[in-house]
């Protein structure tokens, strides 16, 4: 769909809208998105009434503030959050609202990288690579709760690696302050996923990255690995929903069952 940004409203117009509030969408654009937009983001549909809405970063989040229409032509449309992907999401908003500084970056170039640090301190990221270290991406099964909208094809308990590096700045030689900051950072990244409502998560043991003895040390990193329950359907939903079976209590008599409130 064709859109327009209205900066001194934030409002969007789309003609011919039919997409719902909390729709994760895609943009794109022939010559300059609006500002903030950027292509690579999935952001979410709010505040819709008829062809206009608001977009937010994240779902139920405060509106986006445009800094200008942009130019070209823009295009808006549905895309699809896998389990993963939607549980990388929930931790991305759990640094933002708390206020975390470390850098949360996704895929194997980021560990390449030494720009995507932590400002000041440096080190200090979060890594999160999709499968294992052979490219292994988890494992696919029977389709669970098939008579689902749309339909599971099959289940797919998806793996990602996270690397997360931390390092003490006041004691650069000093590895037990090192081993505090990672750790810390941890379970900052353990309480993220622990509130996420992607799908059920199960983590692998933690491992400490242990090179060849050196004199000097930067910082220390742990890896470990994370599962999320996803689907593969035989339609792209907005957002695949996480196979989490739901229960009816109930009381079977003779003449019939009866449902407990």
């Amino acid at each position: 769909m064709i859109f327009t940004v209205d900066p001194t409203t934030d409002v969007v117009t789309a003609a011919g809208n039919t997409l719902k509030d909390g729709t994760p969408v895609r943009v794109s654009s022939s010559v300059k998105l609006p500002a903030p937009l950027d292509p690579a983001r999935v952001y979410f549909l709010r505040d819709r009434a008829g062809a206009t809405f608001k977009l937010a970063l994240f779902d139920g989040d405060a509106a986006l503030d445009f800094a200008d229409a942009g130019e070209g032509v823009h295009d808006i449309r549905a895309t699809r959050m896998s389990a993963l992907d939607s549980l990388y999401t929930d931790v991305e908003r759990f640094f933002r609202d708390k206020g975390l500084s470390e850098y949360l970056g996704w895929g194997r170039r980021e560990l390449t990288k030494q720009i995507n640090q932590k400002p000041g301190t440096r080190a200090g990221r979060v890594i999160w690579i999709p499968g294992d270290d052979t490219g292994k991406t988890g494992e696919l099964g029977a389709p669970k709760f098939g008579k689902r909208i749309p339909r599971t094809v099959l289940s797919w308990r998806e793996l990602a690696t996270v690397h997360i590096w931390g390092r003490d700045a006041t004691a650069p030689n000093d590895e037990r302050a090192h081993y505090r900051v990672a750790r810390d950072l941890f379970e900052q990244v353990c309480r993220a996923i622990d509130g996420s409502s992607s799908g059920m998560v199960k983590y692998s043991n933690p491992t400490w990255n242990v090179d060849t003895p050196v004199e000097r040390v930067f910082g220390c990193e742990l890896t470990f690995e994370v599962t999320v329950d996803g689907r593969v359907c035989d339609a792209a939903p907005a957002v695949v929903n996480p196979t989490i079976p739901s229960f009816t209590s109930a009381m079977v008599f003779p003449d019939g069952e009866v449902p407990v409130p």
